[in-house]
């Protein structure tokens, strides 16, 4: 596959391939033609990589810096910012990608140290007065006027760069800004690996008498686990969230429930991976780095350039939806409640609706309403079948073609091509490149799906390589990888998924072909590179074809038989999709005002050992009112606080009420609809962060957005209330 180009049609069929080689005695080489850097990417010799990134972006940069004032153009200052950095982010994807594949102590360790010399290099060059002078320049003069639309925002967004992060302050609150970046950067790593050690440092081996309730697919999971651990006969407890959400739904004894649930929500609060003081220092500098820049808060400074744009525009969408959730939720939590007491008075046990039965209770209430088990769709989902299916939607949707490539897993010595093979760092890993109808190529991705130990939790999309006119002014083709964590294939049986697994892998893919089909010239502004509250967007839309017959007859077939779900399963599954809906909606809106409260009012917590208790303050009137108070997530929370998420959680919620809304566009003409898909793809998908996300969607659904679809997924408003309003 060719990833440097001289035109962009240029056909993928000769010998140039991506090579990466897995992980071998913590090596990770990541090869392919044409690079000066990255050609053989080993955690051994990252820090010379590294180094020599640096070198090669601050010899760029001081070549801007010699231009006169008079003689700044487009070209020997915008672009060469754009490109000057270029080498450099790409050993810090692919470092980034090999922690998250294959994250051990050797990689750990050179990762820590790698860290600040980027992140002090990246927050160095907005305060570097003598580039910001021409950059400023430039935006003054009669050439900057005359630009491009494009060109204009690539602009904009160069000087958004240097006002937002320092150019204007004094030389002492410069320096002190470097400081912050570079303490920062190694925090949130250290929290995320606290994370993964914690989660790995948690086992617990039980015998089949204790696993009554679980499925099938779960014990023969737990059981497999523990063979490899050398406990024949046992079963393997583990704290990987697939694991403790089927305990916490499935598993019948309650006190194991229970130590299960309180060990997972109690992950790094405290011993030797613990993360209070690190979430505390987080929250200080994120804080003093804002007021620095002249915010009166971390929220409003990382909110300016998204759809809400201030911490008052969050607050009041998050408001409207708990205006509108509140009557259900209440409804709801009555109704389960009830349910616990007569669920339990067959047992003479108090009948108190828990922290560590709430899951379970809801799952057995369920399954008496609708005569449904999530369980039972199990057989229909076979991971092949899914990513088969996954791609004839997206093949007919988009008008492309997916085609998987032949693969070799480990290495060989530097260099070797492997007749044509693409190297994958594990042997299940695989590699598929797309095509237009026409032939010509579009990109190549790699799929990641299964467990690991040393593998991140959770999923993921990521992009190796960011397609779009790079410094050499050829196209390079994107190439991305999409991770998952769903079971393995044990003794020949195949990997048959959860409905919501199928639905997290949907989700991943719009990510990818979001990476995919950018046609913007310029990297930064390609691709997924837009608006953090636009992003999940493309993503989450995807998820709406694990809920259409039409796109469900494509994959969702028994393993064995080849049926498709049959009807009536199909109708209780569809039924019981908003059931207790507004619950786990108020659980999301606790960790988005938990978010925007931390970042937005950090006075009100920064004399705060522990924050569980201030918080219960605001997040109250969100959460069920337990007798046994169940501990905050928060120093787990990776999302804000190593995940790049920090006071925009609330995207995951704007970006569902926007892609609930633009669903109904698909659903209208028939959900697999070609015309809808090239006009997503073309208005949406295609054209990056090049032009105004709110008036590209309006564009799309020839209207403003519309919350009534989504609230109405969420079970808190009836089809015939939407209708009313309608007819008003």
């Amino acid at each position: 596959m060719p990833i440097v180009t001289n035109a962009a049609d240029e056909s993928a069929n000769n010998n140039d391939h991506i090579i990466i080689t897995g992980i071998r005695n913590s090596t990770h080489r990541f090869c392919y033609p044409g690079r000066n850097i990255g050609n053989r990417l080993d955690v051994n010799q990252a820090t010379a990589d590294v180094d020599y990134a640096i070198n090669l972006a601050k010899s760029r940069l001081d070549d801007i810096k010699k231009i006169p004032l008079d003689q700044v153009s487009f070209s020997n200052t915008i672009l060469a910012m754009e490109y000057a950095e270029e080498e450099l982010s790409q050993a810090s994807s692919l470092l980034g990608h090999l922690d998250a594949v294959s994250n051990c102590d050797e990689t750990t360790k050179v990762i820590y140290e790698i860290l600040p010399k980027i992140s002090e290099f990246s927050a160095s060059i907005p305060l570097d007065q003598e580039l910001w002078q021409r950059v400023d320049s430039y935006s003054r003069s009669k050439e900057a006027n005359e630009l491009l639309p494009v060109q204009k925002k690539l602009l904009k967004n160069i000087v958004d760069l240097f006002v937002d992060h320092g150019a204007n302050l004094d030389a002492r609150a410069r320096a002190r800004l470097l400081e912050i970046s570079s303490e920062l950067s190694k925090l949130c790593y250290k929290f995320g690996d606290n994370v993964l050690a914690a989660r790995n440092a948690w086992e617990k081996f039980v015998t089949k008498d204790k696993l009554l309730g679980l499925p099938e697919s779960m014990m023969k999971s737990m059981a497999s686990e523990a063979d490899k651990a050398g406990r024949a006969g046992e079963y393997k407890i583990s704290l990987d969230d697939s694991c403790v959400e089927v305990c916490s739904k499935y598993l019948d004894d309650d006190d194991l429930r229970k130590e299960i649930l309180v060990a997972h929500r109690n992950l790094c609060r405290d011993g030797r991976f613990s993360n209070q003081a690190i979430v505390n220092r987080i929250l200080a500098l994120e804080d003093e780095k804002a007021r620095l820049l002249g915010n009166d808060s971390y929220s409003n400074f990382v909110l300016k350039h998204n759809m809400l744009k201030t911490k008052a525009d969050v607050d009041s969408f998050l408001a409207k939806v708990y205006e509108e959730a509140k009557p259900q939720f209440d409804k709801d939590l009555t109704a389960l409640r009830l349910y616990a007491k007569n669920f339990y008075a067959k047992t003479n046990v108090d009948g108190e609706l828990t922290p560590w039965n709430r899951a379970y209770l809801g799952q057995k209430m369920k399954t008496d309403l609708y005569g449904f088990d999530r369980e039972q769709l199990r057989p229909y989902f076979e991971i092949n079948n899914v990513m088969n299916g996954l791609f004839k939607i997206v093949e007919e949707l988009y008008g492309i073609k997916i085609i998987e490539k032949k693969t070799v897993a480990l290495g060989s010595e530097a260099g070797e091509y492997f007749n044509g093979l693409v190297q994958v760092w594990d042997e299940d890993v695989k590699y598929y490149e797309i095509f237009e109808s026409n032939g010509n190529f579009i990109g190549g991705f790699f799929a990641d799906l299964y467990q690991r130990k040393n593998k991140h939790s959770g999923a993921w999309c990521s992009g190796l390589v960011c397609g779009g006119i790079h410094s050499d002014g050829k196209w390079h083709y994107p190439v991305g990888v999409i991770c998952a964590n769903v079971p393995k294939p044990t003794q020949g049986e195949p990997s048959l998924l959860l409905h919501s697994e199928t639905e997290v892998i949907f989700h991943e893919f719009g990510h990818l072909m979001h990476l995919m089909f950018g046609k913007v010239d310029y990297p930064s502004l390609n691709g997924y590179h837009v608006a953090m509250d636009f992003v999940e967007l493309p993503s989450q839309l995807m998820e709406n074809f694990c809920w259409e017959p039409r796109s469900l007859a494509l994959f969702a077939k028994h393993h064995i038989s080849g049926e498709l779900i049959p009807a009536d399963l199909f109708n209780r599954l569809l039924a019981s999709r908003s059931f207790m809906a507004s619950l786990s909606l108020m659980g999301q809106l606790d960790l988005t005002v938990m978010d925007i409260e931390l970042y937005g009012n950090y006075a009100k917590y920064n004399s705060c050992q522990t924050l569980d208790a201030v918080l219960e303050d605001v997040l109250g009137k969100y959460r069920i009112d337990y007798r046994e108070k169940p501990p905050s997530i928060i120093y787990r929370f990776s999302h804000i606080f190593s995940g790049g998420y920090a006071s925009e959680y609330y995207s995951y919620m704007w970006s569902e009420v926007l892609d609930a809304d633009a669903f109904t566009l698909f659903k209208a003409n028939g959900v697999i609809d070609r015309a809808t898909g090239h006009l997503f793809r073309d208005k949406i998908l295609s054209v990056g962060d090049s032009v105004d996300p709110l008036e590209n969607f309006k564009f799309f659904v020839k209207r403003e957005p519309d919350i009534r679809p989504f609230l109405m997924r969420r079970g808190c408003l009836q089809p015939d209330v939407d209708e009313n309003k309608n007819k008003k």
